[in-house]
């Protein structure tokens, strides 16, 4: 009987001590990738669905000549996104979609070396001084992607997601100029040539890796 006891106990201590150290359904991870890098916290209930929030920071810069003007870009990422997913394997492959708040942003810079046109006319750079503009696209993209995740240790795993962010036909604000010898028609001109170059752009990629740990 004792034997019998002790034999019972032991077997409930070891079940405790395996459940406290089976990973839980909170996950924390850190992502990195073309929507820049942030935390991320998901939650998943059941094999078949899950749900994640996440936030990602970036900066990057970037060249492109439009008619006679090369401009500097810089990019500023910034994102917030929930996700909800379904694992219709009920393993680690994913399925998901989600909404963003989208804060990206381009803010363009041209400063001539020499003459150049703008608009219908040409101007020295003395006339031209420093062109400033910004892009942007709409507040919030509906986000499409397909991912992976799945343990590395106990505790730890590693996930990546790739698809696409909708998030509209990039805007163009006014183009001004650190000068008043510019023609604002000529501005509006050179405003239209730059929205035209970038119109197309309506889709952004999304490629994300993320290291978690689960609670």
């Amino acid at each position: 009987m004792l034997l019998a006891r002790s034999t019972m106990m032991a077997m409930i201590a070891s079940s405790a001590t395996v459940a406290q150290a089976e990973p839980g359904p909170v996950r924390l991870a850190l992502n990195i990738g073309s929507l820049g890098a942030g935390p991320e916290i998901g939650f998943r209930p059941s094999r078949w669905v899950s749900i994640r929030g996440s936030f990602s920071l970036a900066a990057a810069k970037h060249h492109r000549d439009i008619g006679d003007i090369r401009y500097g870009g810089r990019l500023r990422l910034r994102n917030y996104a929930v996700m909800g997913d379904v694992h219709p394997l009920g393993n680690g492959w994913r399925l998901s979609a989600g909404l963003g708040g989208n804060g990206n942003r381009v803010r363009l810079k041209a400063m001539p070396m020499a003459p150049v046109t703008v608009g219908a006319r040409t101007y020295t750079p003395a006339e031209i001084g420093t062109l400033r503009g910004e892009i942007t696209t709409r507040d919030y993209a509906p986000i499409v992607t397909v991912g992976y995740g799945g343990p590395l240790a106990r505790h730890f795993t590693v996930s990546g997601d790739a698809g696409v962010m909708f998030h509209g036909r990039p805007r163009m604000g006014p183009l001004t100029s650190t000068t008043t010898l510019i023609a604002a028609a000529d501005l509006a001109i050179e405003r239209d040539r730059i929205q035209r170059d970038i119109r197309k752009y309506r889709l952004y990629p999304v490629l994300q890796l993320s290291l978690g740990y689960r609670f």
